[in-house]
């Protein structure tokens, strides 16, 4: 769990430590890393730490969790993230002028949705 997918990031967090989140397949850990590599650029920006909610979700899982059918979770290229600091107002206007990909509102649920698809904004 402590291998670093990124600068700031382990398999610990994307699969929240839990096995049943294991990733065995090379496409999709590769879709983690280049997910964490963005994820690093903006933790560098905001210059302080941000948390993971959730980021792989196998199928099931995301059932479980009520994810959309076509989630990016499934692969790897999505993650729900919180700020270190409880000002989650002050991170989601941070991240929409900062961030190249989806964005989700999910503050009313304590995150924000990030993902690698094309730019745009949703409020769930």
């Amino acid at each position: 769990w402590s291998t670093r997918v990124g600068r700031y990031w382990t398999l610990g967090e994307v699969c929240l430590w839990d096995e049943r989140r294991r990733i065995r397949d090379a496409k999709i850990q590769q879709n983690v890393i280049v997910l964490a590599a963005e994820l690093d650029k903006l933790r560098e920006k905001w210059g302080e730490p941000i948390y993971v909610n959730s980021w792989y979700r196998p199928p099931e899982i995301n059932r479980q969790v009520g994810g959309a059918p076509n989630s990016l979770h499934l692969v790897g290229l999505a993650a729900d993230v919180t700020p270190g600091k409880p000002d989650l107002d002050r991170f989601f206007d941070f991240v929409v002028g900062n961030w190249h990909g989806g964005i989700g509102d999910g503050r009313k649920y304590g995150f924000v949705h990030l993902d690698r698809s094309s730019p745009k904004l949703w409020w769930y």
